[in-house]
């Protein structure tokens, strides 16, 4: 399968399933957690987001399992996968309820209305003020300039399938009714909500993830040249498994571009 190309038979979509449930084995075996927290950290790595500046919650949580921010974007998420089979797989046959909607409904009346929780994660009563505070600020600004940037926040529920029973359609619905009445008065938000099934998963991964593809050498020169040596062998030494070299700084360069600064992740 080329570079880049879309998961999106069947078969890919097994396959990608699979890998999905070993990594919620592996994030629920080393971190010690539930299935359902566990997904909700595979879901946001495989949303491309970096865990460690993400905010989890796994209880407490207003409907909220976790949530990003950039600048006047807010972004709020809803995991939730299916039962697992006898031997561990997703059923992915098997269609989601409207749960995870009504649970977007909750978190949104609670970051945008006057429902407060009782025993709520003190984090989120932060990410509640935080988002207050920029509308109000962005409201007052308004008044007195002509451009003021809006304040976005997506509310998107994440499922390890891609099918719903009907009655989840009318929960959406409900959801995006919700949305429309909170940011009616409020002329410098904009609210929305999504749904991210494991199709939309898919676009995250480049074919290679199912049918593996044999990287592509990355060529350094020794800076023999540069440093003036009379023998390529001058430019390095070798020590058991390990190699210390020159390399002219271009190659590195073109290295990073071409694979990403995630070379030196390995101290090179």
């Amino acid at each position: 399968m080329p570079e880049n190309t879309p998961v999106s038979t069947l078969e890919d979509l097994t396959a990608l399933a699979a890998h999905i449930s070993k990594m919620i084995d592996e994030f629920s075996a080393s971190e010690n957690l539930s299935a359902g927290a566990a997904w909700a950290r595979v879901a946001a790595e495989l949303l491309g987001l970096d865990l460690d500046s993400v905010e989890f919650f796994d209880n407490r949580d207003a409907g909220i399992d976790f949530f990003v921010r950039a600048d006047k974007s807010f972004q709020i998420y809803q995991a939730k996968m299916h039962e697992l089979s006898e031997t561990g797989e997703p059923q992915l046959d098997l269609p989601f309820d409207g749960g995870g909607f009504i649970d977007l409904e909750r978190a949104a009346n609670f970051l945008l209305g006057d429902i407060t929780p009782e025993n709520i994660d003190p984090r989120l009563l932060s990410y509640r003020a935080q988002l207050r505070d920029e509308i109000a600020e962005s409201t007052a600004v308004q008044s007195s300039a002509d451009d003021v940037p809006e304040i976005s926040i997506t509310f998107s529920l994440i499922t390890l399938g891609d099918k719903l029973v009907p009655a989840a359609r009318t929960q959406e619905r409900q959801l995006r009714s919700t949305l429309r009445a909170l940011q009616d008065s409020r002329s410098v938000l904009v609210a929305r909500s999504e749904q991210i099934g494991l199709k939309e998963l898919a676009n995250y991964y480049e074919g290679s993830i199912i049918q593996p593809k044999p990287p592509e050498p990355i060529m350094l020169n020794f800076a023999t040249q540069q440093f003036h040596f009379g023998d390529s062998k001058d430019a390095r030494i070798s020590h058991a498994n390990f190699v210390t070299f020159y390399s002219p700084a271009t190659d590195l360069v073109n290295a990073a571009r071409k694979e990403g600064v995630a070379i030196f992740d390995a101290n090179v």
